[in-house]
């Protein structure tokens, strides 16, 4: 095995930490639209009724309905951020490690040339 791959399978745990941040980023970010979909769905609900009662009260629905729009496409920046920086971060150890491995061969090979009188 070369030191390139054992410095790739010594990144390995790096990247799945790296990789759970991001799906639990992911998973709170979803958690997040859930509850500006209910708050949504809730607010649509008040909408009906408020018609109903009058049209003041169906304008200040329509105000919650919108800022649960809001509420859910903050939530999906949120989550899309997560994974820009999760995917940055793999492809940052994945760099690390192959200057690394890099650095270790270019030894190796100066160490057998010293070795064999180069």
């Amino acid at each position: 095995m070369t030191k390139f791959n054992r410095s790739l399978i010594m990144a390995a745990p790096l990247a799945l930490a790296l990789v759970a941040c991001g799906e639990t980023a992911t998973d709170e970010g979803t958690e997040s639209e859930t509850a500006a979909e209910e708050t949504m769905e809730a607010a649509d609900g008040e909408a009906m009724t408020a018609e109903g009662e009058g049209a003041e009260a169906g304008e200040a629905a329509e105000g919650a309905a919108a800022e649960g729009e809001a509420a859910a496409e903050g939530a999906e920046e949120a989550a899309e951020e997560g994974k820009s920086a999760v995917e940055q971060a793999v492809d940052s150890a994945v760099d690390k490690a192959e200057d690394k491995a890099d650095e270790a061969a270019a030894k190796a090979v100066d160490k057998a040339a010293d070795k064999i009188g180069l």
